[in-house]
């Protein structure tokens, strides 16, 4: 099942502090649906990827395909940046506001 419109938003942010704290391993899609699904219990696959290819959009990750392994996302340069609060945010993610 796909996020619903308010969730979707929380839900790239997650995905993009996973691939972020996946480091220069990357996270596979596997990984990313892991821990979004303890929030959004009915998430499926297909949303995941529709996520992944969101972020690659918005130039936040790189996307390591492959007919045989398991999809890897690596976080961009401006991902880094986003995640570290350097510099705006633009709709579509919803990120917290910075902690103390």
């Amino acid at each position: 099942m796909s996020l619903d419109r308010i969730s979707l938003p929380t839900a790239r942010w997650d995905a993009l502090r996973t691939v972020r704290v996946a480091g220069y391993l990357g996270a596979t899609e596997s990984m990313v649906h892991d821990v979004l699904v303890v929030q959004y219990p009915t998430l499926d696959n297909r949303c995941v990827r529709n996520i992944m290819h969101y972020l690659e959009a918005r130039g936040l990750v790189t996307i390591q395909r492959s007919e045989t392994e398991p999809w890897r996302m690596f976080i961009a340069r401006y991902g880094y940046d986003v995640c570290d609060y350097v510099v705006e945010c633009d709709p579509g993610i919803r990120r917290p506001p910075p902690g103390p």
